[in-house]
């Protein structure tokens, strides 16, 4: 008999187990980038070196990691949409789609977070043994908001990209098009504009405007602002993770809509 729970702890777990070396991948990646860097960079109690580059080499090497790692994690969790053998295997157990969706959904952003987390730890016990200078405990925290905010707003996209399709090379595409072909289409656009219509001022208006709406560009200018201690507009990063709710609801509700046997299709 099919469960009607919203949670599902044996996929959570599973979920965990079975990519639980890519979390650990990851976590070393983190590391060798952030406190290896700067256990190598830097030696506490040497104060020659400004602060500010300890804290450029501190947030933007694990801003681009975190670009890319949703897009890998939801290639790997979300195998049963891209394949008819999962697929069939995971939509036979006596779970609902929802419970099999959000299960995973937690489980995939555990596998993310954890790392993040405990490398955080890291960077606050060298805060504490002289590279304090360099990194003060406030940049450990504002370094683990900012990468788990890149995660959940990243992820959110990958997810929606994933469900979207039944085949792994389409839901790549489509998470490259969500992100960078508006800002193409705002620079086509611009430009024609300009050059054939008279009188057209290139104020870059369309381009500003999708600038705004796309979260690599947003998350980018957040990571600068976070590294150089300036403020950061908190209204527009709500608006963003409101989005991020809103696609993984969305994905959730196409989910749930989908066909096994479309499996492997890309439309």
């Amino acid at each position: 008999m099919t469960t009607r729970a919203f949670f599902d702890k044996g996929i959570y777990k599973n979920t965990l187990k079975r990519f639980t070396l890519g979390s650990v991948l990851y976590f070393i990646l983190l590391f060798v980038c952030t406190g290896m860097l700067l256990m190598l960079c830097y030696e506490p109690h040497y104060y020659d070196i400004g602060q500010h580059y300890a804290r450029e080499e501190m947030f933007f090497p694990a801003m681009m990691i975190a670009f890319f790692v949703p897009t890998v994690v939801a290639l790997l969790v979300y195998r049963f949409v891209h394949s008819k053998k999962n697929g069939i295997f995971t939509h036979s157990l006596p779970v609902t789609r929802t419970a099999n969706y959000i299960s995973t959904l937690l489980g995939a952003f555990t596998l993310m977070a954890v790392p993040v987390i405990l490398n955080g730890i890291i960077l606050y016990i060298l805060s504490l043994c002289g590279y304090g200078y360099y990194f003060e405990v406030g940049s450990v925290g504002a370094w683990i908001l900012l990468n788990l905010t890149i995660l959940f707003v990243m992820f959110s996209v990958s997810t929606f990209s994933a469900i979207c399709t039944g085949n792994s090379f389409a839901m790549i595409v489509i998470n490259a098009m969500l992100l960078f072909v508006p800002l193409l289409i705002a620079t086509i656009t611009e430009t024609i504009l300009y050059e054939f219509l008279f009188g057209y001022s290139y104020k870059r208006n369309l381009l500003d405007f999708a600038g705004e709406i796309n979260p690599v560009i947003f998350l980018g200018e957040f990571t600068d602002n976070l590294c150089c201690g300036d403020e950061f507009d908190a209204a527009a990063l709500i608006g963003f993770l409101a989005m991020a709710v809103a696609l993984y609801v969305l994905s959730g509700f196409i989910y749930k809509l989908r066909h096994t046997e479309t499996g492997e299709e890309v439309a």
